[in-house]
């Protein structure tokens, strides 16, 4: 819950900068709090390695492009 809402308050200025529409920000910001969960529990129980940071950030591009291109058809 922490790390969502500390994310809301940085999205919350992006939005403003940049003007994403509110839809797409929220869909980044559950999806960079799912990642940012697996991240700190991978490393709490030491299974945390570099690969799977290149592994996982790739899924979470993906999965963001294809939640905004089906909401918008």
């Amino acid at each position: 819950a922490t790390i969502y809402a500390l994310l809301q308050v940085c999205m919350e200025q992006i939005v403003q900068r940049l003007g994403v529409s509110r839809d797409n920000s929220k869909k980044l910001l559950l999806l960079l709090t799912v990642f940012l969960g697996v991240i700190i529990g991978m490393q709490s129980i030491g299974q945390l390695s570099f690969r799977d940071l290149l592994a996982i950030t790739p899924l979470i591009i993906v999965l963001y492009f294809y939640l905004s291109y089906f909401r918008q058809a």
